[in-house]
């Protein structure tokens, strides 16, 4: 099985459980890999807007032997997602407004979500506005100490505050 870094390990700990997971931004596929190995999630979606990260991504979860439980997506933000295909959404390792954008500009899909799980970089107070003026709860909030460095992670249900 895969092993995760410490932040993204705590990522795939707050996923509700046999839920479809899109990992949007994904890089190397490995939350979702670690989610299908782990039996957390019964299927999952990669999606990453680059050339060079999709095409990791695709021969990881290939390499993996996942490709019929993991669906790997080239386009930008939940626009790969069409509304209910994923019940959580990760949207880890960009800044806070990349991420309030992608969730203002694919509505109708965040609007379907049951979980955000959010690892902003910069910027948490965007996420934070987002979440509230939208109808999202936080649930979970931690912070990681991974390679000198801290990250914080917010895990958001649908409801208000």
């Amino acid at each position: 099985m895969i092993t995760l870094p410490p932040r993204l390990e705590a990522l795939a700990q707050l996923v509700l459980p046999g839920r479809v997971v899109a990992d949007i931004g994904t890089d190397h596929a490995h939350i979702p890999i670690y989610l299908i190995q782990s039996g957390k999630s019964p299927q999952a979606i990669a999606t990453d807007v680059h050339d060079g990260p999709y095409k990791i991504a695709r021969d990881k979860v290939q390499g993996c032997g996942l490709q019929d439980k993991i669906d790997v997506r080239k386009g930008d933000g939940l626009r790969p997602l069409k509304a209910g295909e994923a019940q959580v959404a990760i949207l880890a390792g960009m800044g806070g407004i990349t991420i309030r954008d992608i969730l203002c500009q694919s509505s109708p899909v965040a609007a379907c979500l049951e979980q955000l799980l959010l690892q902003p970089m910069t910027a948490p107070e965007e996420v934070r506005r987002w979440l509230a003026e939208n109808g999202w709860k936080l649930d979970k909030e931690c912070m990681i100490k991974e390679d000198e460095k801290y990250y914080q992670i917010i895990s958001a249900a649908k409801g208000s505050q």
